[in-house]
């Protein structure tokens, strides 16, 4: 049977959490993998990368900040129908965060608001020079 439509989870500009449901009818043959597929954009088009694994969650990383994402899962058994693979589901579509543009060096840059502190990312708030001493500008 198809698995769940994706759902996206620890958000971040160049990576997210996607998972779903499992897969409840194998027909009889246990599901062997799950094919997570995304596309550039905003429809399923097109060149698109994917990932297999036997897990019903993965952290999809190498991503663009403020690019639009599509995704689709497919579960994968013994079956004879579809080369053994499910119907997608449904497709789940994805903004990724984006950051300020600063110029840096005479280049401009994409600042990401985010900070990996021990292995986690945590929003920083912004700060700016006034009148000598560094103001929160929230």
């Amino acid at each position: 049977s198809q698995p769940g439509t994706p759902q996206f989870t620890e958000q971040f500009p160049t990576s997210v959490r996607v998972s779903w449901a499992g897969s409840t009818d194998n027909k009889g043959s246990a599901i062997d993998f799950y094919r997570l597929r995304w596309w550039v954009g905003q429809s399923a088009n097109g060149p698109y990368s994917e990932s297999d694994g036997n897990n019903t969650s993965r952290v999809v990383t190498g991503l663009t900040p403020g690019q639009w994402y599509t995704f689709g899962v497919y579960a994968h058994n013994g079956a004879a129908d579809n080369n053994g693979y499910s119907n997608v589901p449904g497709l789940a579509t994805i903004r990724m965060l984006s950051g300020g543009r600063i110029r840096v060096a005479g280049q401009y840059k994409t600042a990401l608001p985010y900070q990996r502190v021990s292995g986690v990312y945590k929003l920083v708030l912004p700060f700016v020079k006034s009148s000598g001493s560094w103001k929160n500008t929230s």
